[in-house]
């Protein structure tokens, strides 16, 4: 946490406060109550059911989302962190863009306009990457830190990587492609979200850093697929027989378990790595928990492997 400062508020955390208000306001009445007699998000997604289409309890995730961005909106209000550089220099004037774009997607997906839902997520996606690139640029922080101004948008990129994906496939079932092109379509995207966890998972890092956010919430939608197609809705069976819904249920469990495997191994041989090295800081007599910078820097080093992630 950052020492109290005397210094204002700047343009960004009244972006960051007044962006976040109306994404709620927007997402939660118009995506999930249906104001004004408009069909909700769940209303528009079983019309435009696709194979990589996760189970509705997965959407949960949501409300983890918006409750950890509500508390970095309040906190980066705060004298301890407004100045802050995840704030100042990492964040800046991004989530007042990711909460354009998740607005705007909000109304094109309402009312049906795929093709522009597809693009403002996809630009959505941009933002959010960009924003965790401008983060890890600062490097460093506490624990506080990384709860409080890095956590709230690791998951929520995780989530948007995957959301992606379906809306692509979205598109195809909107354009009524046929069955082969949506089939190609889903194992596409499921074969680049794997591809993205395990490269995240096993990049070698200098500092040792991992990143498991990520990978963990992609697996979370590999679960949601695999829960989905026990039991996939009407659309699905029409124009699917049940041997190909059973191989790409097949594929999402496996990417599932794969990926949760993966990371328990990774988060494993970091914590032995991290004990190996505590133990040569004690018999040099140096303490490497006292170095910001260095590779024990606990949950604050819980960053992206890659410059956009």
């Amino acid at each position: 946490m950052s020492n109290p400062s005397s210094e204002k508020l700047t343009c960004y955390n009244y972006i960051n406060i007044l962006a976040y208000i109306a994404n709620f306001v927007v997402v939660h009445g118009i995506g999930v109550q249906g104001w004004f007699n408009l069909p909700d998000n769940s209303e528009v997604s079983a019309k435009y059911q696709t194979l990589v289409t996760p189970a509705g309890f997965t959407f949960a995730i949501w409300a983890i989302i918006f409750i950890f961005q509500a508390i970095f909106a309040i906190v980066q209000l705060l004298p301890s962190f407004r100045s802050h550089p995840f704030v100042q220099n990492g964040v800046c004037y991004w989530y007042g863009i990711v909460c354009a774009c998740q607005i705007f997607w909000t109304f094109a997906f309402t009312f049906e306009v795929l093709w522009l839902s597809c693009i403002l997520m996809l630009l959505l996606l941009f933002s959010l990457l960009a924003l965790l690139s401008g983060q890890r640029r600062v490097g460093g922080g506490t624990t506080a830190d990384f709860w409080l101004l890095r956590f709230p948008f690791q998951i929520h990129t995780g989530w948007i990587c995957a959301a992606s994906a379906v809306n692509v496939n979205v598109v195809l079932v909107g354009v009524s492609a046929n069955a082969n092109l949506q089939l190609f379509a889903a194992v596409v995207s499921l074969l680049l979200l794997f591809g993205t966890a395990l490269f995240l998972l096993c990049r070698k890092s200098k500092n040792g850093e991992l990143n498991i956010v990520l990978p963990l919430v992609l697996a979370w939608a590999f679960g949601g697929v695999w829960a989905e197609l026990e039991n996939p809705k009407q659309l699905i069976q029409d124009n699917f027989n049940s041997q190909t819904i059973d191989s790409l249920k097949v594929c999402a469990a496996i990417a599932c378990i794969v990926v949760l495997l993966a990371i328990g191994v990774r988060t494993i041989l970091l914590c032995v790595r991290k004990d190996d090295r505590r133990d040569e800081g004690v018999n040099n007599g140096d303490n490497l928990f006292d170095d910001p910078e260095g590779s024990l820097r606990g949950p604050a080093s819980l960053e992206p492997e890659s410059s956009l992630v």
